[in-house]
């Protein structure tokens, strides 16, 4: 009775409904597998979440269950599995309440709990405004049906399946479900869980409290720590002792004296939306970002090529001396100056580029490169890296940082 009660009480209930239809970056919403198809700065992974909220409930073997129903556009793969999984550590205070402003933050690359497949249905798809302009090509009862109803679109295939009694076809799709939802917890093959008097979700729910949940709040401490860095604009950081390895003397002396006479070439506007403004220093340092070497046949050079004829030789020079053995001569160079990423993929031109080769310059202590969350020092270290297909960033640094990227445009 008193699962019942509490069905009751939830049924209904509104837990979340858009204003002005806002649109969110789902980036951490989608299996971590498909690295750089989530770049949060890419438009495939922004869509709206337009009602989220629990429209019944059902006892089950002693067990409550609520229906949750989600209304929105350009859902992910694993998009709704992963927000139910959010909202029930959040409930059970696993995760703290604002998580989700934290992982909707498109410089921020976080896990999410993912919850069993097994109670995820698909209810319909509409597509409403290319409905309402061109409806009456595949329908012709469309308008007349629209202007019956107050102007409110009804299921199509509930509609005629059930002679105009759309009452009757919730009804039994309501049936339908939960006998669904019975089957999958409580069928053949799941004698171990009955036996304790719990379903196939208790696995899960152990799971989701002992290890997800665990993993993803030391993330949050990670990024809590970085996040404080980058505001405060200080850290506890080291800088190194002044040196440098005669092998990349002439480029750091280059773009030093670069830097300091005012010439450094302006940043790209699609570039610059990638830069968090001076590292970790909170803004007291300018970063910038700017290309030079052979583009394609047909495509036009960086400006940089002909005003620092120097520095191109010299860079290329440099990665011919510390490249890989085996590694094909680059076409093009990124040369960056106190600039961290947010986390991001290479645009490429054309079809894509070759694999990148990194490293850092200067005196500075962090600014560590972060693809796909694994973390590498690329201070004097090169380093390669598939900077089209991978997510990477840079984490907080303090000191004066240049970093140089080669690539070969595909």
């Amino acid at each position: 009775r008193a699962a019942a009660q509490r069905a009751q009480h939830f049924a209904g209930r509104k837990l979340y409904g858009s204003q002005g239809r806002p649109i969110y970056s789902w980036h951490n919403f989608a299996p971590p597998e498909l690295e750089g198809n989530l770049d949060p700065q890419k438009a495939a992974v922004r869509g709206a979440l337009d009602r989220i909220w629990v429209t019944g409930g059902m006892v089950l073997q002693g067990e409550l269950f609520l229906l949750v129903r989600m209304t929105g556009d350009r859902f992910l793969t694993q998009q709704c599995r992963r927000l139910v999984a959010v909202a029930v550590c959040a409930h059970r205070g696993w995760l703290p309440a604002d998580f989700l402003a934290s992982a909707f933050r498109q410089d921020v690359i976080l896990s999410t709990p993912l919850a069993p497949a097994h109670l995820l249905l698909l209810r319909e798809c509409h597509f409403g405004v290319w409905s309402r302009r061109n409806g009456q090509l595949f329908d012709r009862s469309w308008a007349g049906r629209m202007r019956a109803h107050g102007g409110r679109p009804l299921e199509f295939e509930s509609y005629e399946a059930h002679g105009g009694r759309p009452q009757q076809a919730q009804k039994e799709w309501s049936e339908a479900l939960w006998s669904i939802v019975r089957d999958a917890e409580f069928g053949p093959g799941l004698a171990v869980e009955r036996r304790r008097g719990q379903g196939a979700s208790a696995s899960w729910l152990r799971d989701l409290e002992t290890r997800q949940a665990p993993e993803i709040r030391a993330e949050l401490q990670d990024f809590g720590e970085t996040d404080a860095a980058m505001v405060a604009g200080r850290s506890e950081m080291q800088l190194p002792p002044e040196s440098c390895p005669s092998a990349y003397t002439k480029v750091l002396g280059l773009l030093r004296d670069l830097e300091s006479s005012g010439r450094w070439p302006c940043t790209s506007a699609s570039r610059s939306r990638l830069i968090i403004r001076g590292g970790a220093e909170g803004g007291t340092r300018e970063g910038g970002s700017f290309s030079l070497g052979q583009v394609k046949p047909g495509m036009k050079g960086p400006r940089a090529n002909e005003a620092f004829p120097e520095l191109v030789q010299a860079v290329f020079e440099l990665e011919r001396a510390i490249g890989p053995p085996g590694r094909e001569p680059s076409g093009m160079a990124t040369i960056n100056r106190h600039a961290a990423f947010t986390p991001h993929t290479d645009a490429g031109a054309g079809k894509g580029q070759s694999t990148s080769l990194i490293v850092g310059l200067g005196t500075y202590a962090g600014g560590q490169l972060v693809v796909e969350g694994q973390a590498s020092d690329i201070r004097h270290r090169p380093l390669e890296f598939d900077g089209w297909r991978r997510r990477h960033w840079t984490r907080p640094f303090e000191g004066e940082r240049f970093s140089t990227v080669w690539f070969t445009p595909a």
